[in-house]
């Protein structure tokens, strides 16, 4: 049988043999070291949603609420530490690498199905730091929506397949807002192409659109509206507007916007900023490529779609890795690339596949690409390799650790309980959390902030999950032009006289990056600053780390007492 016309169903067995060697895998190769900014505001802002609070009404993100409820939700289940948010993003790493794979082996020859699946493990392996990240359930979310729709270009598909391809797109919403959108507008020109691929009148087209896209929108509707009146049931819109729209709008592109990074034989995971815009235009172009010379010429290219399921699929994913590449065109990055860099990789393996169906441009040009992506993908995985010396892997012996960090593991803590024993990147922040811990009562708050907040650049969002305690502010995320203004540092300042923590921690550690942004410029606001240098004292100095009391706190439990 043709792998163009094989059946959905796949063999159950070998999807959970590769399901649990990822995992386990994964697994063992994951790094002990947390992430003190990406992976800290995530299990942060899971702490403050398991407390009761609310995003975009009590704290300030950039995200969707769903990473942050159901983690919330997996901490008061499985307790509030670190091995949980782990257990869990292996988890939809390894679900997500089965997909991969299961999708290509519908299309693909085994070996090339595992050919895949090796480049897409090393992919995930290689953003190994980017635990907690929304980017791995919005990439299940992604490949899992967009197969679900795929058959409307060869047959009718039932309304309720539309409804849960629907569902799973608004749930990617509630994860992600800017991929949620840009998942429904790939949906939609799916459909468009879908119809337009099959025979009719313009008005029969149209009707089958409206059909489709409307059971489609219907499951999104199912999705986001409840969790949408829920939100207006307890906050303004204006904080969700805030968040989402006025301040990225303004600020996102010059506070963090990155250039394309030059090339190096050292870096060759650098790449992956660049093959997956290539390869999506790549697969789209070949979706629509036909043998045929007639007056109809893009007629007969989009029947293509109807006629072989490769091409379709290639349309497809093409669409989604040419939307999801856009997301990360202010920084660029490999791992802002995630979202159009995974199904990349499954387009390589159908157009290799089916090569010789290509024009010879076309597989000359798959031919580069693959050579481009496996480079890439190995020079990904050699830096990652590297930083592990440094972060620590699930197998490395204690021999490694020091003799803070050894003891710092026999401490019950968030990082430390479960069984796996995670250590912050240096002694400095050990010893800081290990004061709070010795310093604080569980019902107290805590602010952590840079030494001079004239800038900010990020901020430590690890340490207050680390020391169990809750955010002091609304602002405990930093991002440029926001803790550094006037209105948001006066907001701060009358949260930090309401809540009185007894203890800010000061931070120097990004006092000297310098990204070639506005996120190092000075805004000239020293508001916070003098407050907390005019109602607080420096007690404590660790390495990087000043801990300052405030004058007039009550006497704190201290070591001994």
């Amino acid at each position: 049988m043709s792998v163009s016309t094989r059946d959905e169903r796949l063999a159950f067995s070998p999807l959970i043999a590769v399901f649990f060697v990822s995992f386990i895998f994964l697994f063992l190769l994951m790094p002990r070291t947390p992430s003190i900014y990406d992976e800290g505001l995530i299990v942060t802002g899971a702490m403050r949603v398991a407390a009761g609070e609310v995003p975009h009404r009590d704290f300030y993100t950039p995200y969707g609420p769903a990473q942050f409820y159901l983690l919330a939700g997996l901490f008061k289940l499985f307790g509030s530490t670190l091995l949980v948010e782990r257990l869990y993003d292996l988890f939809i790493r390894s679900t997500l690498l089965t997909v991969i794979f299961a999708v290509a082996s519908l299309f693909c020859r085994r070996i090339v199905a595992c050919g895949v699946y090796a480049v897409a493990f090393m992919w995930i392996f290689a953003v190994g730091v980017n635990f907690a990240s929304p980017l791995q359930p919005v990439s299940l979310l992604n490949f899992v929506t967009l197969f679900l729709i795929l058959p409307v270009f060869q047959r009718s598909v039932s309304k309720r397949r539309l409804l849960f391809a629907g569902m799973f797109a608004g749930i990617s919403f509630l994860f992600r807002y800017d991929t949620g959108i840009a998942l429904s507008v790939v949906s939609a020109i799916t459909f468009v192409a879908a119809c337009y691929a099959n025979e009719g009148t313009l008005a029969e087209r149209t009707k089958t659109f409206a059909t489709m896209y409307g059971m489609y929108l219907l499951g999104s509707m199912i999705a986001v509206v409840p969790a949408f009146i829920y939100f207006l049931s307890v906050a303004p819109l204006h904080s969700f507007l805030f968040d989402i729209v006025e301040y990225p709008g303004k600020n996102y592109y010059r506070g963090r916007g990155l250039p394309f990074p030059a090339l190096h034989l050292r870096q060759l995971g650098g790449l992956a900023v660049y093959t997956p815009i290539f390869v999506s235009l790549t697969a789209i172009i070949a979706s629509l490529s036909s043998p045929i010379a007639q007056e109809k010429r893009f007629a007969i290219m989009i029947s293509g779609l109807k006629r072989d399921r490769w091409r379709a699929l290639l349309f497809t994913f093409g669409s989604i890795a040419f939307a999801m590449y856009f997301k990360g065109y202010v920084r660029v990055h490999p791992i802002h690339m995630y979202l159009s860099l995974l199904p990349s990789i499954m387009l390589l393996g159908v157009l290799f596949q089916f090569r010789t169906q290509l024009p010879k441009v076309l597989n000359s040009v798959v031919s580069s690409l693959i050579v481009l992506s496996a480079l890439g993908s190995v020079g990904g995985t050699l830096s990652e390799g590297k930083m592990l010396i440094h972060h620590h892997a699930t197998l490395a012996p204690s021999s490694l650790y020091t003799s803070l960090e050894r003891d710092w593991c026999k401490v019950p803590a968030p990082l430390t309980r479960g069984g796996v024993c995670f250590t912050p990147d240096d002694d400095d922040r050990i010893q800081v959390i290990e004061f709070l811990n010795t310093h604080t009562t569980p019902n107290q708050a805590l602010f952590e902030a840079n030494s001079h907040n004239d800038v900010a650049f990020a901020n430590d969002s690890l340490m207050y999950f680390a020391s169990g305690l809750m955010p002091a502010t609304h602002w405990s995320q930093f991002d440029p032009g926001l803790q550094n203004s006037l209105p948001i540092q006066t907001d701060m300042i009358q949260e930090l006289d309401k809540k009185k923590p007894p203890y800010i921690v000061l931070d120097n550690e990004f006092d000297l990056v310098r990204e070639p942004n506005d996120s190092w410029r000075s805004s000239g606001v020293y508001l916070l600053d003098n407050y907390i240098h005019s109602n607080y004292t420096n007690v404590a100095k660790f390495g990087r780390f000043a801990i300052w009391q405030r004058i007039d706190a009550a006497k704190l439990p201290s070591d001994g007492e």
